[in-house]
């Protein structure tokens, strides 16, 4: 309730509870008066009729006067009852009128209940005693004169109350008006508006509180300018990267927000993320001055080439390793192998030439992912991401482009830390599916059985090496699942004999040797299990490949190179990792 109406309310109620209580003290005393006049006219009555009476007890006839006299004062309708009693008790002569009150409500007349008033009067004849009259008023009279003077005193009431009312009303607005005021200078700051009263009233707190609020006013305006001038500094260095002055993370998911809720051509586009793998060991080898003078280089080399892909498109920093290219247009979507393959080379260049070819932890992934009006902005992040990590699995820089996966369509919208939990889960309680690929010789005869890995999702959906090796690889559990895999080959053997492919982790694994060792036991004639390792892994640690080969082979394992092409790089690999035979070939 608003104070005007708290105001208004508790002087109205008090100025119902006095005027009722002055009617209703007002009423008892007419009630009071009232019922003295009646005793007053009914001692009157009886004393004068009385005294009339007793002139004529002593005539003959004296009964038939003495009637006379009665009805003649009990017409004048101002008595319930006269009575004429004998000095024995026997009722000389009485007269009576109904007890029917006219023109009053019958609530009202309850509700008083006036007592009735009797006087008698002794009348003598001569000195002897004649009778004894009994004079009873009747209180309809009474009950009109109380009735007619509560609704003179109810409209007076009534009246005074409405005029003291709307006189309150009045005053009170009039006095209350630099409130409404106050108010509105409120309601202004909401709409960050500033107003000053220039109207002090008359009243000295309300006086004091308008001074308090234009003083208020007054500083808030200063403190607003002071923090929009901080918020748009704030917003500018949240909006762009203060090191290479470009669009951060937060611009770019802003911008690309904004390009899937135009519903038109910028709506639809690629997303490209790059990312250089071992940006630690860059810094540490070059510098991180050298390093920032490299990305500055490639910044504005990419800068250079967005600009011929329209006004729209932009690059963004997202943190120390990871630069990420918005290209808005249908027609992008159709580039996006040719605009890959630009990135790269441009990647490449920059390289070499800011780096003299010594190109020592320089590789780089690129993901590319396409994005439409009708699709959430983490649904496309997400494919972008799981495109890089992609990139990021392989060991030689280069690029993915993300290929649409209907089963796990859900998860990948979840991000990086749900695709590792899932994988986390897996490994963990081992609900890993086991599928073995037959190998055959040139002569097509069986060679072995190839062990490899899938993954389930808590929905049960089915996750093949296309997707979680990615993550695996990201989450560093690779390791875990060729050991899982190297347990699984060695306890369940096959008859033409069993094989697994091991990824880089594996190769400086001491518990991967370990149990390598625990299987090629020297009472065993030969190891149960094939060891194949993909090419590309070899050739990009040959150092660490060499150890390991040298290894496995001083165990009794056969050893084979997976993805093997002849090529210069190929016979140099032969070369230097296998100078004996035992090399099993699988295109």
């Amino acid at each position: 309730m608003s104070l005007f109406r708290q105001i208004i309310s508790v002087i109205l109620l008090i100025e119902f509870i006095v005027f009722s209580a002055m009617i209703f003290d007002q009423f008892q005393t007419q009630q009071r008066q009232i019922r003295e006049r009646l005793l007053s006219d009914a001692k009157d009555s009886a004393t004068t009729l009385g005294l009339s009476i007793a002139t004529i007890a002593q005539m003959q006839e004296a009964q038939g006067h003495i009637a006379a006299m009665v009805d003649a004062v009990f017409d004048s309708g101002y008595y319930r009852r006269i009575v004429v009693e004998g000095m024995s008790g026997e009722v000389m002569y009485q007269k009576e009128n109904p007890e029917k009150v006219y023109h009053v409500p019958q609530w009202f007349v309850d509700a008083v209940a006036l007592e009735e008033t009797m006087a008698q009067s002794l009348i003598m004849a001569g000195w002897q005693q004649y009778a004894t009259l009994y004079v009873y008023n009747h209180n309809g009279h009474a009950y009109v004169q109380l009735w007619s003077s509560l609704q003179s005193l109810m409209r007076g009431f009534l009246l005074f109350f409405l005029g003291s009312a709307a006189a309150l009303y009045l005053l009170l607005r009039l006095m209350l008006r630099p409130l409404g005021g106050l108010k509105r200078q409120a309601e202004a700051i909401m709409r960050a508006e500033f107003l000053l009263s220039e109207a002090l009233p008359y009243t000295t707190e309300l006086r004091e509180v308008s001074l308090t609020m234009n003083a208020m006013v007054t500083r808030v305006k200063e403190t607003f300018r002071r923090e929009s001038e901080a918020l748009a500094r704030e917003r500018m260095l949240r909006c762009f990267d203060a090191e290479f002055q470009i669009a951060n993370k937060s611009h770019f998911m802003n911008r690309l927000g904004a390009h899937l809720s135009r519903q038109d051509d910028a709506s639809y586009g690629l997303i490209i993320l790059v990312e250089w793998v071992d940006v630690t060991e860059l810094k540490d080898h070059y510098g991180y001055h050298r390093y920032a003078e490299f990305m500055a280089t490639l910044i504005s080399a990419l800068q250079t080439m967005m600009q011929g892909y329209g006004d729209e498109a932009f690059v963004a920093r997202f943190d120390t390793a990871t630069l990420a290219l918005m290209l808005p247009g249908r027609e992008r979507v159709v580039q996006e192998e040719q605009i890959a393959q630009e990135i790269e080379q441009l990647c490449v260049q920059n390289v070499e030439t800011h780096f003299r070819r010594q190109c020592v932890h320089c590789r780089f992934a690129i993901g590319l992912s396409r994005y439409s009006a009708h699709m959430e902005r983490s649904t496309v992040m997400s494919h972008a991401d799981f495109a890089l990590l992609e990139a990021k699995a392989e060991e030689c820089s280069g690029y993915r482009i993300y290929v649409p996966h209907d089963v796990f369509e859900t998860l990948l919208s979840c991000g990086r830390e749900r695709w590792v939990q899932v994988i986390e889960e897996a490994i963990g309680s081992q609900e890993l599916e086991l599928t073995l690929q037959r190998c055959m010789d040139p002569s097509k005869t069986p060679f072995h059985d190839e062990l490899s890995a899938n993954v389930f999702t808590p929905e049960g959906e089915r996750l093949d090496e296309a997707f979680f090796v990615p993550i695996a690889h990201y989450a560093h559990r690779m390791g875990a699942i060729d050991r899982y895999l190297l347990e699984c080959a060695a306890k369940h053997p096959s008859e033409t004999g069993m094989a697994i492919n091991l990824f880089a982790q594996s190769l400086e694994d001491a518990e991967m040797l370990r149990l390598l060792e625990a299987y090629a036991h020297p009472r065993r004639k030969k190891p149960r299990v094939d060891i194949e390792i993909n090419s590309r892994t070899l050739l990009a640690h040959p150092e660490v490949s060499n150890r390991f080969v040298a290894s496995i082979r001083k165990m009794g394992y056969r050893f084979g190179i997976d993805h093997f092409y002849f090529t210069p790089e190929g016979l140099l690999l032969i070369e230097t990792l296998l100078p004996q035979n035992g090399l099993s070939l699988r295109d």
